[in-house]
């Protein structure tokens, strides 16, 4: 657990299951309750206690060296490369005193990496889904308030009135089309004017005759 490990990763090097492990994570709980009751409780308890209290302590020193780790990736600095400095011959520089001279390499300033680190630490302010507050406007007017009509229409006033009239119109023209639709298929299901009900043989629809003869349906007999 002290190098990062999770506790799935630390059973199967342990060689115990999970459910083992947190059985007595609460076998400690228990006993440290009763101790601090004072009730009587199992020794076997206490030892699982204190190994209930080093875990978390592996715990915590794995998450100090991660955000030593993130920090030091943040705030850049880190020496990447370094190589002697060489003249035109291929020579070593040395400065005055005779200490060679090196170009070196620094690692930049991770600022994706220290707004990862502002979402998860204060995601109110820095996560991505934070809410944002929206404002809305009725005839240019936000609600509970009150618009002057000496000072002109409100702002955005007319175009929202084009929206509204845009969205009747269409509206409108739909609910045209619908009932058009179910005059037309009202029109097609009413009888014929003799009073012939339709018949249906097989999947063919017929209208107005009481028997079909062998020119009706291609293989068909008189007897339908």
């Amino acid at each position: 657990m002290q190098d990062g490990n999770s506790l799935a990763t630390a059973c199967l090097a342990a060689g115990i299951g999970q459910s083992t492990l947190y059985a007595w994570i609460r076998k400690a709980e228990d006993t440290e309750h009763a101790i601090t009751t004072g009730q009587p409780y199992d020794p076997y308890g206490l030892a699982l206690t204190q190994f209930r209290d080093r875990l978390g302590l592996a715990r915590a020193r794995a998450s100090e060296r991660a955000q030593r780790a993130i920090r030091r990736s943040m705030e850049g600095g880190r020496l990447l490369s370094e190589k002697a400095q060489l003249d035109g011959e291929g020579r070593v520089v040395r400065d005055d005193d005779g200490n060679i001279l090196f170009e070196r390499t620094y690692s930049q300033p991770d600022g994706k990496l220290a707004l990862a680190w502002l979402g998860r630490s204060a995601p109110m302010d820095w996560g991505q889904s934070a809410t944002q507050r929206i404002e809305v406007m009725i005839d240019g007017v936000r609600p509970g308030e009150e618009h002057d009509p000496s000072e002109g229409p409100p702002p955005g006033g007319d175009a929202i009135s084009r929206m509204a009239e845009r969205l009747a119109a269409t509206v409108a023209q739909h609910r045209a089309e619908k009932a058009a639709q179910e005059a037309g298929d009202a029109e097609a299901m009413s009888p014929m004017t003799n009073g012939t009900a339709p018949q249906v043989v097989g999947r063919t629809r017929f209208v107005g005759s009481d028997t079909l003869g062998t020119n009706s349906v291609p293989g068909c007999g008189d007897g339908l």
